[in-house]
């Protein structure tokens, strides 16, 4: 995963760019938002659809999941800032 967002970082003109940086910092920063809560959105739209089906809801082990997965944000979040601080680090 610190290989995905280094090669974010990499990705426009070289990091020059003030503007380019922030950007590519901030897309880093949303996509482990969008890794985290993903498991939440599949679930809920499971959801919705058993409920105007009115069958029972999604399995518990589900749930479980996405439990997991959103607790784990702060872990995404510290691989992204090692993966910034070792690409800022290598940089200078």
């Amino acid at each position: 995963m610190a290989d995905l967002f280094l090669s974010i970082l990499d990705a426009t003109n070289g990091g020059q760019d003030r503007y380019s940086k922030t950007a590519k910092l901030l897309t880093i920063i949303v996509l482990a938002y969008v890794i985290q809560m993903s498991p939440t959105v599949v679930t809920c739209i499971w959801d919705v659809v058993d409920l105007i089906r009115s069958e029972p809801g999604s399995p518990i082990q589900a749930k479980l999941v996405v439990v997991i997965v959103t607790s784990m944000g702060g872990i995404y979040n510290g691989i992204a800032y090692t993966a910034i601080r070792r690409k800022e680090s290598s940089q200078q």
